[in-house]
């Protein structure tokens, strides 16, 4: 099967993911000790970890700081893919609840939607795709998932100081 034809063929399962993805609101703000930007960004990293390992992938927590989901290669290099969970608040004017996401006139509609739950389930089907073609890859993916850069984007400086 080519790129296009499955890409249609997980148009509905890519769909549900960002949408599980987006019913958690995840803004990113002072939290504790144990979740240092909140419960709510705490609860999406799990949800996303958690998709990541039902496909089949490693996944790794960095300190609810971030996350990620690894597909290995044959050497120690890595290629990263940088996304985020994080979302600012949902301010005022919306025509649709914030995290209550919708699809209406073929657009999908609901907090973090385009930046950056969508594109994260995206990424996180570009690997599920080459996952799937059982080819062995050179280096290791990381999807790297943030939940901070709404704030600053302390995530990553944790990240690269302490991985």
């Amino acid at each position: 099967m080519d790129v296009k034809e499955w890409v249609l063929s997980q148009r509905e399962n890519m769909l549900d993911t960002a949408m599980e993805l987006m019913k958690i609101r995840s803004v990113s703000e002072p939290g504790t000790r144990e979740h240092p930007y909140g419960d709510g960004c705490a609860m999406v990293l799990d949800k996303a970890l958690e998709i990541g390992k039902q496909m089949g992938f490693e996944t790794e927590n960095h300190d609810y700081r971030c996350g990620s989901i690894l597909m290995p290669g044959r050497t120690g290099q890595e290629i990263g893919i940088f996304v985020h969970l994080d979302v600012v608040h949902e301010g005022n004017g919306w025509t649709t609840e914030p995290y209550k996401p919708v699809i209406k006139d073929g657009w999908l509609y609901g907090r973090g939607s385009a930046d950056n739950k969508g594109p994260a389930a995206a990424a996180l089907y570009s690997m599920k795709y080459l996952k799937e073609q059982e080819e062995p890859l050179e280096h290791t993916i990381r999807l790297y998932l943030g939940c901070s850069e709404e704030r600053g984007m302390e995530d990553i400086e944790y990240y690269t100081s302490h991985y």
